[in-house]
């Protein structure tokens, strides 16, 4: 009796152990539910802010050099504390081989004296091509960063020396080609 249920329990266990393995070629069977999603862009807009505090500005004037949507070279000046060009969403069919944003800081000739107690010197800057799909949704931002702002107290002493240590320099250096955009497909 004993032999007739160990014989039993062997051919269960071999059936059991049939039945498993099935289970595991039919899960080898069933294709992989991840599915990678293409999204593609159709729009492009374009927006540059530039803005500088009012002690740099009295020492400073700042040239922007940039490419307008349609390709066209600009140079506008920092007339007050804040500087802006902006397009509403283009078909991205229309967009120029090349993006491009320079802000520079010339020194000013005025030698006036150094009479506050302090001086801050800040700006801040956005600038930025970002694509979006049909429904208006963004999908991939290029942008200047990866500082959008810069701030420093000075004394009149450290004033003084970064005055004379820097008569012009670049703040800003965007350029982008329109090939970037195919990277993203």
């Amino acid at each position: 009796m004993k032999k007739l249920i160990l014989a039993t329990f062997t051919v269960l266990s071999l059936i059991a152990c049939d039945n498993d393995d099935e289970r595991i070629v039919i899960s080898e069977e069933i294709p992989p539910t991840d599915k990678e999603e293409t999204v593609e862009f159709t729009t492009y807009q374009v927006n540059y802010t530039f803005s500088a505090s009012e002690d740099f500005r009295e020492f400073y004037h700042f040239l922007i050099g940039y490419m307008d949507v349609t390709g066209q070279q600009h140079i506008d000046t920092l007339k007050d504390d804040k500087w802006q060009y902006s397009a509403t969403p283009i078909p991205l069919a229309e967009a120029p081989d090349k993006f491009v944003c320079v802000i520079r800081a010339e020194r000013k000739e005025d030698d006036s004296e150094l009479t506050k107690y302090a001086y801050t010197l800040s700006y801040e800057q956005d600038i930025s091509v970002t694509l979006s799909n049909d429904d208006g949704s963004e999908v991939r931002t290029f942008d200047a960063g990866p500082m959008t702002s810069w701030s420093w107290q000075a004394s009149p002493a450290s004033m003084g020396e970064f005055l004379a240590s820097y008569s012009n320099t670049t703040l800003v250096k965007f350029v982008l080609e329109k090939s970037a955009f195919s990277n993203l497909e």
